[in-house]
């Protein structure tokens, strides 16, 4: 069983490498608040091709990134502790899991796509094959409430040499 603390280190830690594997810059996370901010490279407007009658492929990249960048967390979780997508999602996941829908009525009616599972599995194999990253964030988060963004920048630059 994995404590509440390290699950919330290592979920954070996985929306944090999923938002930098898609490029979008991180600009601070916190194990304490349970949280990530993040800087996308794409407005919302952007993303959702508000304004613009046809959808292009790169509104739907963005979409799906979202939707992976928003299940890393609980997917992170999943593969620390060795639990189904559900549990990860009930121990802390929810709201993540819920925001990842709201984005899914948009994707599925205009983009050619597998959606929301396709982004699942995205998250799950990015994090997989990151997972150096994902644990050296969740130590750091582990004496360090707080982190910036240069901050991370910094220790990831150190994991990847």
């Amino acid at each position: 069983m994995v404590s509440t603390k390290k699950a919330i280190r290592y979920h954070e830690a996985g929306h944090v490498v999923m938002a930098r594997a898609v490029g979008i810059k991180v600009i601070s996370v916190s194990a304490k608040d349970r949280g990530c901010v993040f800087k996308a490279n794409f407005t919302l407007a952007e993303m959702l091709c508000i304004g613009d009658i046809r959808w292009n492929t790169r509104a739907c990249d963005n979409i799906l990134d979202m939707i992976a960048v928003l299940l890393s967390g609980a997917q992170a979780h999943r593969l620390l502790a060795g639990i189904s997508f559900a549990e990860a999602i009930e121990a802390g996941g929810i709201s993540d899991y819920h925001e990842s829908l709201k984005l899914t009525g948009p994707l599925t009616e205009n983009c050619r796509s597998p959606g929301w599972e396709f982004a699942k599995a995205n998250a799950k194999m990015t994090l997989q094959a990151r997972w150096d990253q994902v644990e050296a964030l969740a130590q750091w988060l582990r004496t360090h409430d707080f982190l910036t963004g240069r901050e991370v920048e910094r220790i990831l630059a150190k994991v990847d040499k």
